[in-house]
């Protein structure tokens, strides 16, 4: 099945720990790979998000999905599976303090699994490809707008 990695990054004038607090809320994911909504979030004990339901529009065909933390180290790393019938994904967020606030890295490991977005993978790939700095940027922009 085809698969591929994306990533970039971007400086943030805000703290680690906030950006991290605000990525605990499902909508500042919307628009981080093919995430288009997102509904039925539930939490750890600690307030951490553990799971939340998405959906999305790719190549003109609706895709429900799953969101699942893999990984959280508050402040520094959150890590989120995102699973369809269609595809899977990895996105990881990695907070690093600097000077000017976080150098933040945003990666995506995505898969096709099914035949269908095998033939659309093409597609998918120069979508997520061209749009990635801008999600990043956006991404940013979402968790700055939410920490306060």
């Amino acid at each position: 099945m085809p698969s591929a990695r994306y990533h970039h990054h971007v400086t943030v004038e805000a703290a680690p720990e906030d950006l991290w607090s605000a990525m605990q809320e499902p909508a500042a994911w919307i628009g981080v790979g093919p995430i288009e909504h997102v509904h039925d979030p539930s939490f750890s004990e600690e307030g951490y998000l553990e799971r939340y339901y998405w959906d999305a529009t790719i190549a003109g065909r609706g895709w429900d999905g799953t969101a699942t933390t893999r990984h959280a180290d508050p402040g520094r790393t959150m890590e989120i599976h995102l699973d369809s019938s269609e595809m899977t994904a990895i996105v990881t967020a990695e907070l690093t303090p600097c000077e000017a606030g976080t150098e933040m890295e945003v990666a995506i490991r995505a898969r096709t699994k099914g035949m269908l977005s095998g033939l659309f993978w093409g597609v998918i790939d120069q979508t997520i490809r061209s749009s990635m700095k801008s999600q990043v940027e956006r991404f940013a922009e979402r968790l700055i707008a939410r920490r306060s």
